[in-house]
């Protein structure tokens, strides 16, 4: 790319993450936001992809979730026993969304509570 490309190409970058965060902390749908903003539903959802992708190839190699494409088409349910038990001194977050408890240790690594994370921000 030369350097205007590149310079157009931020801005565009800047300028969508700034209208999807006003999104997100607006509380509204995704469709309601993009119509009082006068912005195509298709465009939000074309730019929220490329961020993604442009963060994602960002990261390092170690820090990426390879999964492979033919598991996404089967999913697998297991179930979970119910802990109403409060977290132990080692628990250093405690997160609970429906039925399910995450739990994450005191020590545990970085990258495996990024990881974590990730994954379930993409769920919701």
């Amino acid at each position: 790319m030369d350097s205007l490309t590149l310079t157009t190409h931020e801005q565009n970058l800047k300028l969508w993450l700034s209208r999807i965060r006003d999104c997100r902390a607006s509380g509204q749908k995704v469709s309601c936001w993009c119509e009082h903003n006068g912005i195509g539903i298709k465009s939000y959802y074309y730019w929220l992809r490329k961020i993604k992708r442009e963060a994602f190839e960002t990261l390092p190699e170690k820090q990426k979730i390879k999964v492979p494409v033919s598991s996404l088409n089967n999913t697998f349910f297991a179930e979970l026993p119910k802990h109403s038990k409060a977290p132990t001194e080692g628990t250093a977050v405690l997160i609970r969304f429906g039925g399910t408890v995450l739990e994450i240790q005191n020590g545990a690594e970085s990258a495996t509570i990024e990881n974590t994370l990730r994954v379930i921000k993409s769920l919701c």
